[in-house]
């Protein structure tokens, strides 16, 4: 029985819920999300510039900076503008997710997927004054 797995497979249900909630009702307060993702994640979409700027992992922060956020079973989108070039769609599978938090509350879930095929050593962040909303 692969515990790790089958924990995992309810965290990743409980994003899914967690940003349907945001979808329907967007963030209250001063709540937001910092989604920490293996970028080198067989099923991530992310352009050639960013997977090179963030070869191993890649954080971004959903506070009111963000639009087009989608979920399915599998993962999620949305639309992020990273710098002055223009806005980017990624997809991020929750098989890739290693952290989510809410600093608001001081909330966090670590994830332990299989990274058994995937070196992670960096600790790359994009800072909220870098993702800008676009209207």
């Amino acid at each position: 029985m692969n515990y790790n797995n089958m924990l995992n497979k309810h965290l990743y249900n409980f994003v899914q819920d967690v940003l349907n909630d945001v979808i329907s009702n967007g963030f209250s307060g001063k709540h937001n999300l910092m989604i920490t993702f293996v970028t080198k994640h067989i099923n991530v979409v992310i352009s050639d510039k960013l997977r090179s700027a963030y070869p191993e992992e890649l954080t971004i922060i959903l506070d009111e900076e963000f639009y087009n956020l989608k979920t399915n079973d599998d993962g999620f989108s949305v639309s992020l503008v990273f710098d002055e070039t223009g806005s980017e769609e990624i997809f991020v599978p929750y098989a890739s997710i290693l952290a989510l938090e809410d600093q608001s509350c001081d909330f966090s879930v670590d994830f332990e997927p299989d990274l058994s095929n995937i070196k992670v050593n960096s600790n790359n962040v994009i800072a909220f004054n870098d993702i800008k909303r676009v209207k």
